[in-house]
């Protein structure tokens, strides 16, 4: 089998439709999961093309939204072009983006009616008030200290410089962890930023993303060949099962609340993977992706 060296793909954050999903399809898996309140603080890793899923966040309710990415996308343009169609959106109570117009978009969820139990009409008014809609684009275009609202986006070497200890409320990642180098560092660095009470919630993608001919063909090669694929791409695939980010969650002190795994079954022969994936578990060898809802432990 061959590799296919392709660049890795950034998403669909330049659409606001896709953002707007990829924000409410969080958010209401983490009510289900939990969750009892809209945190004011929100941090998301990887954004991409867009900080769309911050402002999407912004615009219902959270005050201070914190972005990090290895590589910055998203510019100024994007973001209010975005921005302006997401508080379209929000104010006609749009349905969330169904399976049908994005059917790779997860988590998977149930109902895709906008969520009034969660972000009902007195609620929304407040939040999309001209005023606060200002403040959001003044923070996107003119950032001060006298804003209520901030936004902040940072490379990971910045990140402790800008998220406090316990502060964060609500941490999301779409189709990232699978690229972070350090898993353990990644997630213990966001135990030390939620804070009680507070919910991470991540989508988890374990293809391969387009670089075999098999959607799990990336362990089928030996470490040294990925590495030559690797080369000196910023970052590539970290190329972990399902259980390393259950098992380093547990470790690290985090709690599960919610698991959603899709399953394919039309990869390759377990006889073809590489010697350091052929002991890997049924579950983990047919996990496509997850989304995993964790919380921290109590003490």
């Amino acid at each position: 089998m061959r590799a296919k060296l392709v660049k890795p793909a950034v998403g669909g954050a330049s659409s606001a439709r896709y953002c707007y999903g990829v924000w409410l399809r969080h958010l209401v898996t983490a009510y289900d999961a939990g969750l009892r309140r809209l945190p004011e603080v929100i941090l998301e890793l990887g954004p991409g093309e867009s900080i769309g899923v911050g402002l999407a966040a912004l615009l219902c309710g959270a005050s201070r939204y914190l972005a990090i990415d290895v590589v910055k996308y998203a510019s100024t343009e994007s973001n209010l072009h975005v921005f302006q169609e997401l508080v379209a959106l929000l104010k006609r109570g749009e349905d969330i983006p169904d399976d049908t117009e994005f059917p790779d978009m997860k988590p998977k969820i149930e109902q895709h009616s906008f969520p009034r139990s969660i972000l009902d009409r007195d609620r929304m008014e407040v939040c999309l008030s001209d005023q606060r809609i200002e403040s959001i684009s003044d923070a996107l275009m003119r950032p001060s200290p006298a804003n209520p609202i901030s936004i902040n986006y940072v490379s990971p070497a910045y990140a402790d410089s800008i998220i406090r200890s316990k502060s964060v409320g609500m941490i999301i990642s779409q189709a990232v962890m699978e690229h972070v180098d350090n898993v353990e560092g990644a997630y213990r660095s966001m135990y030390k930023w939620l804070g009680s009470g507070g919910i991470m919630s991540h989508q988890i993608d374990f293809t391969s993303h387009d670089m075999s001919d098999y959607w799990n063909g990336h362990w089928t090669f030996s470490d040294l060949v990925w590495k030559m694929i690797r080369g000196k791409k910023s970052y590539l695939l970290n190329r972990e099962p399902f259980s390393t980010h259950i098992k380093l969650q547990h470790k690290l002190g985090f709690k599960v609340l919610k698991e959603i795994r899709i399953e394919n079954h039309n990869g390759v022969d377990r006889e073809k993977l590489s010697p350091k994936f052929v002991d890997m578990s049924e579950q983990d060898f047919c996990t496509s992706s997850a989304l995993i809802v964790s919380t921290k432990n109590k003490p």
